[in-house]
């Protein structure tokens, strides 16, 4: 299997284990919606991988710090916020089966499905969330793989709570999320697409 990992920011980034798939490749996207797109489209006509794996950091409104959030439902809370527009805002199944990885919440692995709320801005308000985390980018790669057939998965690190954070808490919070997702993935493993 052939595995695209991608992160919004290179102070997100770390390494998979090398034995983790028969090849990974890696992706810095830039931040927000755009940077994301335009960055995964690039790289998935060079390395046209099997699956999309979209690991990062994400704001909470009912999670702890700490928690991992694997999911494939996403929503665009930019959407969502033009109330009256029939807009598509909502990825129901990005995956196409059961996930094969669980979310981590207070220690206890779950199958629950998480949502993901994917928006432009950086949240701080509590009103602006629609789901279990936060991001900027998931919405925008899991549309892109949605269109060109491609599985995609997001593994999400909670650093910080809506409306107790700031931009300083999350700079602070990115080597225990690194650490985190590096002891995660080196215990789950995807093992079918």
């Amino acid at each position: 299997m052939n595995i695209l990992v991608s992160f919004a920011s290179p102070k997100e980034k770390f390494e998979l284990p090398k034995t983790y798939a028969d090849r990974i490749d890696y992706i810095v996207t830039g931040i927000g919606k755009v940077a994301a797109s335009s960055s995964l489209m690039k790289e998935l006509h060079r390395v046209q991988p099997d699956l999309v794996l979209n690991i990062g950091t994400s704001g909470t409104l009912s999670l702890e710090v700490g928690d991992i959030v694997a999911s494939t439902h996403i929503v665009d809370r930019d959407y969502m916020q033009n109330k009256g527009l029939e807009l598509e805002c909502e990825l129901l199944d990005t995956y196409g089966k059961p996930l094969p990885l669980p979310s981590i919440i207070q220690g206890k692995e779950t199958n629950n499905q998480m949502i993901i709320s994917t928006g432009d801005n950086f949240v701080t308000e509590k009103e602006q969330a629609h789901g279990d985390v936060v991001d900027m980018e998931a919405f925008a790669m899991a549309w892109v793989c949605r269109m060109q057939k491609i599985p995609f998965i997001s593994i999400k690190f909670v650093t910080d709570v809506i409306g107790d954070n700031s931009i300083d808490i999350w700079e602070d919070r990115l080597t225990s999320a690194r650490k985190g997702l590096a002891e995660y993935f080196e215990r789950y493993r995807i093992t079918d697409i």
